[in-house]
């Protein structure tokens, strides 16, 4: 398929695709999560509120850490991840100017089923351990605007009862105003007891991501924190504090390991 199957240069797609408002989301999330949720403060998203006071939590980015988004774009062109020259550069793989990735992105994630990773089953009862043993589990998406239903719909699909919570920073690039960091942070700052919180784990396949969480968190003493990337072609520059590993099952097994480690 040619990337001009579905998109003209120039042609803005947010009509066809709007993003969800705080009311919207928040009435979608309580569909995944079959429960009561309540929109989040300082960040798009929603929650369930927890029961009982957290003292751990794990955030967890979700494009090419749970699902196939950069490869899905590549399956557009006939390609596959071999293909990919830098995980990071979207617009380098489709072959469009900077910037027109959002909009083929956005269609693609609407119109086109995005596959998860390898090893989904065994990612989502790993996720889903830590919700069942009391962590506050978020999951944590630069994801653009007017995708929002169509992550929901594949965390149904696919990781059903892993996630307490969503929220959407927007900062896909690193260059917004919102990081994944201060967007966790009101996650944290809305429980009963934040100040409960002592171990917080982050996976994520950005290096600005990662380094934005490291810097956030390493201000906070009274919490350990690890942040975990899986290895793609392209993001090998992420920070040295950084814990650097193979693929996202893997990143899974060390985040479980790192959230266990005092129980």
């Amino acid at each position: 398929m040619h990337k001009n199957d579905l998109w003209l240069p120039g042609h803005d797609v947010s009509d066809n695709y709007p993003a969800l408002n705080h009311e919207q989301l928040t009435e979608e999330w309580q569909d995944y999560l079959g429960a009561t949720a309540v929109a989040t403060t300082g960040v798009l998203g929603a929650v369930q509120a927890p029961t009982a006071t957290v003292t751990k939590v794990a955030s967890i980015d979700l494009c090419e850490v749970v699902r196939e988004t950069h490869v899905g774009l590549a399956r557009l062109l006939g390609r596959n991840a071999s293909h990919i020259p830098h995980f990071g550069s979207y617009y380098q793989t489709l072959g469009v100017e900077r910037g027109h990735e959002i909009a083929v992105t956005t269609i693609m994630m609407n119109e086109v089923e995005v596959h998860p990773v390898s090893d989904i089953t065994a990612i989502a009862e790993i996720t889903r351990s830590w919700r069942a043993d009391g962590m506050l589990t978020i999951a944590n998406t630069a994801t653009l605007p007017g995708c929002e239903s169509a992550t929901i719909a594949f965390l149904k699909q696919h990781m059903p009862d892993c996630f307490d919570g969503i929220v959407f920073p927007r900062n896909h690039d690193g260059s917004g105003p919102i990081t994944k960091a201060s967007a966790l942070e009101s996650v944290i700052t809305d429980l009963p007891q934040a100040s409960a919180v002592e171990r917080v784990v982050h996976i994520d396949d950005a290096p600005h991501h990662i380094k934005a969480m490291l810097e956030h968190m390493g201000q906070m003493a009274s919490r350990a924190f690890a942040g975990i990337i899986p290895l793609y072609k392209g993001n090998e520059a992420y920070p040295a504090e950084a814990i650097a590993v193979a693929n996202p099952l893997t990143a899974f097994k060390t985040a479980d390991t790192f959230l266990r480690a005092d129980l």
